[in-house]
């Protein structure tokens, strides 16, 4: 049974600016290639443009064609889990692609980029856990969220798109933890 669902909204204006000065720079280095063919080491302008071509594919395929679904599910036995599931083409194929028991989140930090002490514990968080799954849709992480967790006796860190909400619950079973 949902007991929360959460769909992070993207930010579309900034993912098609880079795509169009990416466009627009490889087609500038591809023109000055071909307008100047004398041109010593004309080969490195044609090598960025590729570059730059290949920067927008990997931007379209990872950030504009994907979204995540968050939910906090209840199981049958009374334990919650949190589920991440992918969606793509369009919202016709949907992958779960996390889902972890809540019980088992150690720490939650919220990136705040006006607070020195959040990207501290974030950067320390980072440092701690080896594996590190990303499930935001931005390029630019402005509501973020690390949650460090153990899963099947192994730790990983998990990036979300968090809202107010998502992080009460997260946060909820460590509060209830560490006053037993």
């Amino acid at each position: 049974m949902n007991i929360y669902e959460y769909v992070p909204q993207k930010n579309f204006k900034k993912l098609s600016g880079i795509v169009m000065l990416l466009i627009c720079a490889a087609l500038a280095l591809f023109l000055v290639s071909s307008l100047f063919p004398e041109m010593p080491y004309r080969w490195i302008l044609q090598l960025l443009g590729m570059v730059c071509l290949a920067a927008v594919i990997y931007i379209s395929v990872r950030h504009v064609g994907r979204a995540f679904v968050y939910r906090i599910v209840q199981n049958e036995d009374g334990s919650r889990d949190l589920t991440v599931t992918e969606v793509t083409n369009g919202g016709k194929s949907r992958i779960t692609v996390c889902r972890i028991d809540l019980s088992g989140i150690e720490e939650v930090a919220v990136l705040d980029r006006k607070s020195d002490t959040d990207s501290l514990r974030i950067k320390q968080i980072k440092k701690r856990v080896g594996k590190l799954f990303v499930y935001h849709p931005d390029i630019n992480a402005s509501n973020a969220c690390y949650i460090l967790a153990t899963e099947c006796g192994e730790h990983l860190t998990i990036k979300l798109a968090v809202d107010g909400t998502l992080v009460d619950y997260l946060k909820r079973d460590i509060d209830s933890r560490s006053a037993q």
